[in-house]
């Protein structure tokens, strides 16, 4: 069957690799729009110009198109818009008040907190609701003043969903010409970007008030739910795409509940990796000060890296020679038994990092070569007891408190084992960047970490609620690495091919997301909005 190509897509984002980055929104975005323009779509990315990004060298040359009005709240808001093309993506930035004065992109930074006590490290903007709203409005606002009609507009996250309902309602619709779809990367607590009040909804938004109250549960507005009648759902696995759908998911609550009711339809797309981005093969890319190629068989370079990562913790000069911002609390003890997890990622309870807190005693009780290298930032809480451990069992535990690029993936290229004890995991690409150097994966059989080949690409705990589960699989597999080292080689030299070959961003483009955009419009117009309302009472 012929496939219907979209002439033009628009990305609707918050964060952007290179621009605006927090989590891995921002690659996703990034990759998925380099590859659509690759292929000869033109695609447009709108974000909002933060005040951090006024320095960034990458915007020296943007183009200023023209500026408008958006009003919110009773209050009016003059914005502009800018132009920058970067790898054949247009980025369009949204210029208003309410993003200079941001040094973040979802939440305040260490700087914030410094300035005002009140505005506290890694809590969310006090106005989170007006700044979701004001990006969302412009985007309206930018395809009116532009005259531009997309085949396609994918919102992504919450933060972004109001769009298709906003562009319904708009006085000069551009709907009319194109299809929604909004992409759900997060659905869990603290990424649902909720309005509290179906009143402060409608009087931001400008949306009717019975459009937000069937997207209201107790008196708290969900824009995933508000646009259910107007967009396509997408996700970011399969196996998330069901448990978004199931009727009792503690993860993602109303979310859920509300999907099962609706019988609403989501597709799970998986993410993919560009793989150029990582080569452990190359140094300038990887940012590694060795190099090496699980592909083919050449681990020297990985244990390289182990060993002057080991030596940078022993240095007495270390403070000064790990980059800047990354605190580093406890030691580590080098022996020839010794086998290396580490972490990488949100210090967060999503992450099950509460459950990794308990598992570290464990199994540093039962095999004595246990060593445990965590990097992240996150949760205070969870961060503390991390340096608790760290102080525990001094010799065995690191904690490396932060986040520098190059400094993660050094700490991932010297594990044998990356541990994922989450929760729950939309998609998870840290398996995948974790397998590209040759570490092998131990994770929750979790949302997307199930793309994971038990026992041929890592190894999954079915029984991951219970870290005494998750404890016994890291146990086992350490024996296992001991007792079969060819065998781990033949593992860790499959899952670096596994990624080039199965989750490049070309082969998912081509395969899914090309597939998808087609599908979508070709059922433009049989099913009008109306006929959608009817189904949403």
């Amino acid at each position: 069957m012929s496939l219907v190509t979209p002439r033009c897509v628009w990305q609707i984002t918050r964060e952007y690799a290179g621009l605006a980055e927090a989590g891995g929104v921002k690659n996703v975005v990034c990759s998925l729009s380099e590859v659509l323009a690759s292929k000869g779509i033109k695609v447009s990315v709108v974000i909002p110009f933060y005040g951090f990004m006024k320095s960034l060298n990458a915007l020296n040359d943007i183009r200023y198109l023209f500026s408008g009005e958006i009003e919110s709240g009773g209050e009016k808001y003059k914005t502009g818009f800018y132009k920058k093309i970067i790898n054949s993506v247009e980025i369009i930035l949204v210029d208003s008040e309410v993003f200079l004065e941001k040094n973040g992109v979802y939440t305040y930074t260490e700087e914030d907190e410094l300035q005002n006590p009140e505005n506290i490290r890694g809590t969310g903007f006090k106005d989170e609701a007006l700044v979701d709203v004001i990006h969302q409005k412009a985007v309206v606002l930018y395809q009116n003043l532009s005259g531009e009609r997309p085949d396609i507009i994918q919102c992504h996250d919450g933060c972004t969903a109001f769009i298709p309902a906003l562009f319904h309602y708009d006085k000069n619709p551009g709907e009319e010409k194109c299809s929604f779809i909004v992409t759900i990367h997060n659905a869990g607590p603290g990424y649902l970007h909720t309005v509290k009040g179906v009143e402060k909804a409608t009087v931001l938004t400008g949306l009717p008030e019975e459009v937000i109250k069937k997207g209201s549960v107790k008196d708290v507005v969900y824009p995933y739910l508000v646009s259910i009648p107007y967009c396509n759902f997408s996700t970011v696995s399969p196996w998330y795409g069901k448990e978004l759908r199931k009727r009792h998911n503690p993860y993602s609550r109303e979310i859920s509940k509300f999907f099962f009711k609706k019988r609403v339809a989501v597709t799970g797309i998986l993410n993919g990796l560009d793989y150029s981005r990582y080569v452990p093969g190359n140094k300038e890319i990887s940012l590694l000060p060795f190099s090496f190629s699980p592909q083919n068989s050449d681990f020297d370079g990985k244990y390289k890296c182990r060993d002057y990562l080991l030596n940078l913790i022993s240095s007495p000069e270390r403070d000064s020679l790990i980059p800047s911002g990354i605190k580093c609390f406890g030691s580590m003890e080098k022996s020839q038994d010794s086998v290396y997890f580490v972490y990488h990622g949100r210090i967060a309870y999503q992450k099950g990092l509460d459950n990794l807190i308990k598992i570290v005693p464990g199994v540093v009780r039962k095999n004595a070569g246990a060593r445990f290298i965590i990097v992240g930032q996150g949760d205070s809480t969870l961060e503390n007891e991390n340096i608790k451990l760290a102080e525990k069992f001094p010799g065995k535990f690191v904690y490396f408190k932060g986040y520098e690029r190059g400094f993660v993936r050094l700490v991932l290229a010297a594990g044998d084992f990356l541990i994922l004890p989450s929760r729950f995991e939309p998609c998870g690409l840290e398996d995948l960047i974790g397998k590209i150097y040759g570490t092998i994966p131990i994770a929750s059989a979790s949302g997307g970490l199930n793309k994971i080949k038990d026992g041929k690409s890592g190894f999954l705990v079915k029984n991951y609620k219970s870290w005494r589960s998750f404890a016994g699989k890291m146990l086992s597999c350490a024996k296992w690495m001991k007792g079969n080292p060819e065998d781990v080689k033949k593992m860790m030299k499959y899952s670096s091919i596994e990624v080039f070959e199965e989750y490049s961003w070309n082969t998912i483009v081509t395969d899914c997301y090309l597939p998808y955009y087609s599908e979508i419009l070709k059922k433009r117009g049989e099913t009008s909005v109306s006929d959608l309302h009817k189904t949403y009472r």
